[in-house]
């Protein structure tokens, strides 16, 4: 048995970094590609299909700013972690929850945070 996602390639991983935003195409035939979008242009990469605009646009919109309240989706003592979607199955089992409002996943208080080690988030990263 192997550990392939539930569909077909092309295959894309987005990952946050320092530099920005690092996309990572894996095609059908194996091959990869590995990109990295300035912080300011990867909003475009976020969103839906449906409402997407035209490519041109994207590097000219805004990334709207977090609220500094809490979300109210997410309870106090929660551990904010990051799950691929081709993960987000295996998380769930586990206990772990989805915050619409964030568009984040978590770990509610009372359960072990050590089974989502690999999907742990650093503190310096929140």
């Amino acid at each position: 048995m192997t550990d392939a996602p539930p569909f077909d390639p092309p295959y894309f991983s987005v990952e946050r970094t320092a530099q920005g935003v690092r996309v990572m195409e894996t095609r059908a035939d194996g091959s990869r590609q590995e990109r990295t979008v300035p912080i300011g242009e990867a909003a475009g990469l976020l969103i839906e299909a449906s409402n997407s605009p035209p490519a041109a646009s994207l590097a000219t919109r805004s990334v709207p700013k977090k609220s500094a309240r809490s979300p109210s989706g997410m309870p106090p003592g929660s551990t904010p972690i990051s799950v691929p979607f081709a993960e987000k199955d295996g998380a769930k089992k586990l206990g772990a929850r989805w915050d619409a409002e964030r568009r984040s996943w978590y770990v509610p208080p009372g359960i072990d945070v050590s089974l989502f080690s690999r999907w742990r988030i650093d503190e310096a990263d929140l």
